[in-house]
């Protein structure tokens, strides 16, 4: 689930195809003069539009529902409007059996949390996001887009980058000990980490990596596994044969990016001036690391941002865990943070303190949706 306001609605354009079309089409039309009813915009996209008053929860949890084969951008055009929320892997009690014709399934259980939309604020749905919506006591006008998910469409590099920009954070670490390794991969697993990198710094990288491929394909199936400060195209090779899901770098380095594009693999490389953002994005990139992020400073992204439309934007180097910073980067134009050694000290690594670890990543995933959301 994505929450945000539409005048930042450029930086989701590159997370689909037709997210473009669909916030353009907004851009395009006077908003409070559609008619209601559903509007076919192209292939693979159509808008729903509606105005009613808004329901009681208890009302709206009867169609507490998520979709299979596509993705929902629901804007609050006028009103105010609350949706309740859960993720659908928590769900246990399905009413039903998944209707293929109408693309829903509906949950008896109740939403884990409610949050508010109101004028020209959007949310985006996923097939994991169970919602709720249109509960409150006034009148609500909105749309609802319906995006289409093609097998070509969600390719692995869309994938990876919808989870990264979906959890708004990207941490990463590395430890020599394969046991710290592997218990540190857990600690954040059970905190609510979904997307990680690990660092090829050392010798024990690769070897270490591929245990965690075995243990994630074990018990984490739903944890896509990344390798940071590829250098060459060498390493590129190993970790691709390693299993890694996606592929981080400190500099933007071509043949790497040739490589890994042309097999599907995401790739975000370190960039710190506009010349370098321009090479990696003539490459085929989507995603760029903004590297080091302390010495860049959101306002280097404010100052950029609109030049790159099409870009998505991560800092790393530098992020720490206040909200103050977190807040910084996100109000700059930042999809997610990398965050590193603020998150995962060598101090709790060494100390093998995982509880700490688990909930200190815990406390800072909080604090990044609740930022996306404010």
């Amino acid at each position: 689930m994505i929450i945000d306001s539409l005048h930042n609605a450029e930086k989701y354009y590159g997370l689909h195809p037709l997210f473009s079309s669909a916030f353009k089409f907004i851009q395009e039309n006077d908003l409070m003069a559609l008619p209601d009813g559903t509007i076919q915009i192209e292939e693979g996209l159509k808008v729903i539009v509606s105005q009613k008053t808004g329901k009681t929860a208890e009302e709206s949890l009867k169609k507490f529902e998520c979709h299979n084969s596509h993705i929902d951008i629901q804007v609050c055009v006028k009103g105010h409007e609350t949706i309740g929320w859960k993720p659908r892997e928590t769900c246990v009690l399905p009413k039903g059996e998944y209707d293929s014709a109408k693309d829903v399934l509906f949950f008896e259980d109740q939403p884990d949390m409610f949050f508010s939309l109101s004028d020209r604020q959007f949310v985006i749905f996923y097939p994991d996001d169970v919602h709720a919506p249109m509960i409150g006591d006034d009148e609500i006008r909105k749309l609802v887009f319906k995006v289409k998910i093609y097998s070509d469409q969600m390719s692995n590099i869309q994938k990876v980058s919808d989870a990264v920009v979906k959890q708004g954070i990207l941490p990463l670490y590395f430890n020599a000990d394969e046991t710290v390794t592997i218990e540190t991969l857990r600690a954040i697993y059970r905190a609510g980490i979904r997307a990680v990198e690990y660092t090829n710094r050392g010798e024990a990288a690769l070897n270490n990596f591929k245990k965690m491929v075995e243990t994630r394909n074990s018990e984490m199936q739903d944890l896509l596994l990344g390798i940071g400060t590829i250098k060459n195209l060498q390493q590129a090779k190993d970790f691709v044969e390693a299993g890694a899901d996606f592929f981080i770098s400190p500099g933007f380095v071509p043949e790497v990016a040739d490589f890994l594009i042309k097999q599907d693999k995401f790739y975000s490389p370190g960039c710190m001036t506009p010349t370098e953002i321009i090479a990696a994005e003539n490459a085929g990139v989507k995603f760029i690391k903004l590297f080091p992020g302390n010495m860049l400073g959101p306002d280097f992204l404010s100052g950029i941002k609109d030049i790159f439309p099409n870009l998505l934007f991560m800092p790393t180097g530098g992020v720490d865990t206040t909200r103050e910073n977190i807040e910084g980067w996100f109000k700059a134009g930042v999809s997610a943070v990398g965050m590193g050694s603020k998150l995962i000290s060598k101090k709790l690594m060494s100390e093998q303190n995982y509880s700490e670890m688990e909930s200190e990543t815990r406390k800072v995933l909080e604090t990044v949706q609740s930022v996306k959301n404010a």
